[in-house]
């Protein structure tokens, strides 16, 4: 038991980092990265948000100053809100809707502007602007995660975090969002580099035990062979 102890006692130390490695990536690493990521993209959604905002608030000054009617002032913010995109695609966009609620602008669901979702047909989206809804009503602006089509692609729905504001003078709500797959993608990407790390340790080691075992009985066969 002692001599087999001996023998096998070297695995420990090469096991033992392997199995904190995987912990601590598990436990901290991956969640660290996914946090971070997330952070960065609640960081820029809000300033875009903002962005927006500024665009109605040019044309409601325009309105106040007698230079556009309300009527007139609110197709130009529509038409420019409907217009704006941003992302590494120019794919990301704006869309506003208002307290009822009502779908004012959303650039990839035309055939929702102008419908009060409380009355409409499309009944599955009602419960997600509501909560835009909340939001804006409690909190005056913030953020909300649910899912959402992928850009124009209906069939495909993807995790999305948004940042929606009121704007009081107009009773409307603005919003953007990014999607979230990334965030999957890159915490994936860390998992499948943790599996690899793992398991060419676990091959090295199978490797290290092989050998050591191919040396130690070339020694007991040699020792056999000195005392023959």
């Amino acid at each position: 038991m002692d001599r087999k102890w001996q023998q096998t006692k070297w695995i420990i130390p090469v096991v033992l980092p392997l199995i904190l490695f995987m912990l601590f990536n598990s436990f901290y690493s991956v969640p660290l990265l996914r946090r971070s990521i997330v952070q960065e993209k609640e960081s820029q959604i809000k300033d875009l948000t903002y962005m927006g905002v500024s665009v109605l608030e040019h044309f409601y000054s325009m309105e106040e100053e007698g230079q556009l009617s309300r009527r007139d002032a609110q197709m130009h913010a529509r038409s420019l809100v409907q217009d704006l995109r941003f992302g590494p695609e120019g794919k990301d966009y704006y869309w506003i809707n208002d307290f009822d609620p009502t779908i004012i602008v959303h650039p990839f669901r035309s055939d929702l502007e102008g419908m009060d979702l409380r009355t409409g047909q499309d009944g599955e989206y009602l419960q997600l602007f509501e909560s835009f809804v909340e939001t804006a009503e409690s909190q005056g602006e913030g953020y909300v995660e649910y899912e959402w089509q992928y850009y124009g692609d209906q069939e495909r729905m993807e995790p999305k975090l948004s940042y929606v504001k009121a704007f009081e003078p107009w009773g409307w709500i603005i919003g953007t969002g990014l999607y979230l797959d990334d965030v999957e993608n890159a915490a994936q990407s860390q998992r499948n580099i943790i599996f690899i790390v793992i398991l060419t340790g676990l091959q090295l080691l199978l490797a290290a035990g092989v050998i050591y075992k191919i040396i130690d009985n070339k020694r007991k066969q040699t020792w056999c062979e000195i005392d023959e």
